[in-house]
């Protein structure tokens, strides 16, 4: 996946299940939200991926549904080109210094 065009493409609650839920729970553990068990299984929108998704919104000040609606789904992909930029950012210093030394 090429997460700089990653789209989800609906509203997920708990229940929903697949590539999109493991998306989003993944972005929850890197925001430190969320922490799936070493023998945990991603893909199943559960009650702790609800309560990491409402601990998210109430960090942007989104009203806390616990679903990923559409509001929510704007501010997620913002905030993951806004991580994806800075990686980037980081990268290309670090190459620069290397060079430079």
């Amino acid at each position: 996946i090429k997460l700089e065009k990653f789209k989800f493409s609906k509203v997920l609650r708990k229940g929903s299940k697949g590539g999109e839920v493991i998306a989003l729970q993944t972005f929850l553990e890197f925001k430190g939200l969320l922490t799936i068990p070493p023998k945990g299984k991603k893909g199943t929108f559960d009650q702790d991926t609800l309560t990491a998704l409402k601990k998210y919104q109430r960090s942007v000040k989104l009203k806390q549904t616990g679903q990923l609606d559409r509001t929510t789904i704007k501010a997620v992909e913002k905030n993951i080109i806004e991580v994806i930029s800075k990686i980037k950012s980081a990268k290309e210093r670090a190459k620069k210094e290397r060079v430079s030394r």
